[in-house]
């Protein structure tokens, strides 16, 4: 029999304490993903790990699988803010070579920082898919790269948006790949020069 499990929490905290308990919660979560995996957390893990009761957890998650969930929620909401700050900071300031290039630089740090967590994620979650905010990051990694690298511009329409979805997915996907499984080979250096390289050619192709 299929184990039906729900990913969403049972309410959302509204007041101080009780948004520090579930961010306790989920923090004490990403922790002991890091040290432990998926398959061997376990709710009382994350109540210790988090410093609260385990009544407190089931306050506001009704299972693992839920907090495992708000981990990878949070996490991509983390890299898409951290994203988009950094790309604010580089629009109109340089030219759009070095736009690109310290973008995909804060890319590759977005991800490096979290690099032990996004391991067990990408690797090991079964229902990683099903998050919400992991269905939305698509989206949200095109709208940052129209932003930021005016694809295209003198393209129909048509052909810039394939244009931008396809660098957004491959440029994503390489770096995800960078840094959780580096070639012993190359430097980071190199990844990110050849990466920034590959994105310029392509805007600039006819």
């Amino acid at each position: 029999m299929v184990r039906r499990f729900s990913l969403e929490p049972k309410k959302h905290p509204s007041q101080a304490r009780a948004r520090e308990t579930y961010a306790a919660i989920v923090n004490g979560a990403a922790r002991v993903l890091e040290k432990k995996g998926y398959a061997a957390l376990t709710t009382n893990h994350v109540a210790r790990q988090a410093g609260v009761g385990i009544a407190s957890l089931y306050e506001y998650f009704p299972n693992k699988e839920s907090v495992v969930a708000a981990v990878v929620g949070q996490t991509v909401d983390e890299i898409v803010a951290e994203l988009e700050s950094s790309l604010a900071s580089l629009i109109g300031k340089r030219a759009r070579d070095t736009t690109v290039r310290e973008w995909i630089s804060a890319m590759f740090l977005a991800v490096d920082k979290r690099r032990l967590l996004l391991t067990v994620l990408l690797g090991e979650v079964p229902f990683l898919h099903r998050v919400p905010e992991m269905i939305e990051l698509r989206g949200k990694l095109l709208l940052l790269s129209a932003r930021g690298h005016a694809v295209g511009a003198e393209r129909p329409g048509e052909t810039r948006e394939a244009l931008t979805y396809l660098l957004a997915t491959m440029v994503s996907n390489a770096i995800t790949e960078a840094v959780l499984r580096p070639p012993p080979h190359l430097t980071r250096a190199e990844l990110e020069a050849a990466l920034s390289d590959f994105v310029l050619r392509a805007i600039a192709s006819p």
